[in-house]
């Protein structure tokens, strides 16, 4: 089945289903194209950020941090020691699990199509839209073409972009 979106992102992970939702809220019809059977399973990256993060993204932070980050003590295979931090909170941690599932949620509520279990094969920029082959969607058209599949992006790769 041959579908148009005005954006395809590959990669359902915070990045993709942040700009998802945010691209989705201004109208635009956005599909997500996820490898993986769940978002947020299984837990590929640590789950430390900045506490400024919940600045950007509007999501309850109750079920999703976990311990906050004040400083640390960092201790040298000579014995010296330093100590850095204070009274604020300079990182959180956080089940990476529930932010991702949030961050796809809000996507999902402005209208973002998900596709589980959909990777990414190739795609070709064909006149004035993309045309992309999903493993199990087959071929998919779309104006715009976000690869948010991680830091071996298939994507970036596919299109030749550099490496950030």
């Amino acid at each position: 089945m041959e579908k148009k979106d005005d954006v395809v992102i590959i990669g359902g992970g915070p990045t993709g289903s942040f700009v998802a939702e945010k691209i989705a809220s201004k109208g635009y019809n956005v599909s997500i194209f996820e490898k993986k059977d769940k978002i947020g399973e299984p837990v590929n990256c640590a789950g430390l950020i900045s506490p400024r993060i919940f600045e950007l993204c509007n999501i309850n932070k109750k079920q999703i941090i976990q311990n906050k980050i004040k400083g640390a003590i960092i201790h040298s295979p000579a014995n010296n020691t330093i100590k850095i931090g204070g009274d604020r909170v300079h990182a959180l941690v956080i089940n990476r699990k529930n932010f991702d599932q949030a961050l796809i949620e809000k996507a999902l509520d402005e209208g973002t199509e998900l596709y589980l279990e959909n990777k990414f094969i190739s795609g070709e920029k064909n006149g004035e839209y993309i045309e992309i082959k999903i493993s199990k969607k087959g071929r998919h058209k779309c104006n715009l073409l976000i690869g948010a599949d991680g830091p071996n992006s298939r994507v970036r790769k596919t299109f030749s972009f550099q490496e950030p």
